[in-house]
């Protein structure tokens, strides 16, 4: 389930997830590199460091983006593992912006928010 946007495809139950608690969004699309660079344009107003986020090879990646956003840029549909892959980064971010590292104290709470950011996956 998807709309069409500047010729880049947005899965729409993850286009904008919120990560609870936490003020940060998770922005996901689908579509080319090319196509990549102009959303983060898009988002960050950025024209300068769109490069350094987009290089080498990737089926999909996860982009911390300063203003609490986080962008997951997949270039093709992708599978559900790939989706938890790049959500963990998500997570990772977050967390990590909000001063939680990953330890054993913290472990739950990297779960927790996996499991939330999944579940809006699913059911949108």
């Amino acid at each position: 389930m998807g709309f069409q946007s500047n010729q880049i495809t947005y899965i729409q139950m993850i286009r904008q997830l919120n990560t609870g608690i936490f003020p940060y969004t998770v922005h996901t699309f689908t579509g080319t590199t090319e196509k990549a660079k102009q959303h983060f344009i898009e988002l960050t107003g950025d024209v300068d460091h769109v490069n350094e986020f987009f290089t080498g090879r990737y089926s999909a990646l996860c982009v911390n983006i300063p203003g609490l956003k986080i962008l997951i840029h997949f270039l093709k549909k992708p599978t559900l593992d790939v989706v938890v892959h790049e959500f963990f980064h998500a997570v990772e971010f977050a967390l990590g912006n909000a001063g939680i590292k990953y330890s054993e104290d913290s472990c739950e709470v990297y779960a927790y928010l996996l499991e939330h950011l999944v579940k809006q996956w699913i059911q949108k």
